[in-house]
């Protein structure tokens, strides 16, 4: 049973209600509800074909993501462990095979993610985590990283919506995209009341070393070798973030998320 299910509503903490509202209010979406009906099928491929082959391994990829956070968090919170299995987990994945579908309707080849591999580094680190201090600091890493993750998803699930739309492509920008981009907000809600709540508790120490920690380990979301990167390049560059002056203010909004 859920842990905020068992509890009268009145006990619930702000955090735990926003858990309850996630579950209840946006279920996983169901692939049959799209509607795929692609008016220009070419012209969506040239200019967001590898986008979508990046989106779709990054959102299916989540199945990794889980087994990472339960070898990088021993003993996690209960909410933090629900959250991530029951509701995000299942949330992404569903977002993962919608766009893995709009590929084949496409006649693009589905995405091949990375299911299983947890890195090494990673395994290294959760092996230290069972020290109670450690894995407070692991635990902020991993709200920082999902604030920074969800926030980059909002920002590009806007750009694919908003050009889809400038190309005629309603259907699938309003019953596949949109309800997508609908879920995210309440994910980087959950990661940052967390962060906040965790944050306030660090000692001067822990805070250093999930400072440098996470200077050191940033990268962008599905994107662990140069190939994937280039990805996230040809994302930038299919959403005509070209210029300079565009790109910082794309790289502030998504760093703003973690200064706040």
């Amino acid at each position: 049973m859920s842990p905020v299910a068992a509890q009268p509503k009145s006990s619930l903490s702000r955090l735990e209600r926003h858990v309850a509202r996630l579950e209840q209010e946006h279920p996983p979406l169901d692939v049959t509800s799209v509607d795929f009906t692609v008016r220009r099928p070419q012209e969506v491929i040239g200019r967001y074909g590898r986008v979508l082959d990046y989106m779709a391994r990054a959102e299916l990829e989540v199945e990794r993501n889980v087994r990472e956070l339960d070898v990088l968090m021993p003993e996690p919170p209960e909410l933090d462990q629900y959250f991530y299995r029951q509701v995000w987990g299942p949330q992404e994945l569903q977002h993962g095979l919608i766009l893995d579908q709009l590929q084949a309707e496409l006649g693009l080849p589905k995405s091949a993610p990375n299911v299983s591999t947890v890195p090494l580094k990673l395994r290294v680190l959760g092996g230290i985590a069972h020290l109670a201090a450690i894995q407070d600091v692991v635990r902020m890493l991993y709200y920082l990283t999902g604030m920074t993750t969800e926030r980059s998803a909002v920002l590009a699930y806007q750009h694919l919506y908003e050009g889809l739309l400038s190309m005629g492509e309603d259907a699938i920008a309003v019953t596949a995209v949109a309800p997508i981009r609908r879920q995210e907000p309440g994910h980087y809600a959950y990661y940052q009341m967390s962060a906040r709540e965790l944050w306030a508790r660090l000692t001067p120490w822990q805070q250093w070393l999930t400072r440098r920690l996470r200077s050191i380990s940033f990268a962008p979301v599905g994107a662990n070798s140069p190939q994937e990167l280039r990805q996230v390049g040809e994302m930038m560059l299919a959403f005509d973030i070209r210029r300079r002056g565009e790109i910082d203010e794309f790289a502030r909004s998504v760093a703003r998320s973690e200064a706040g």
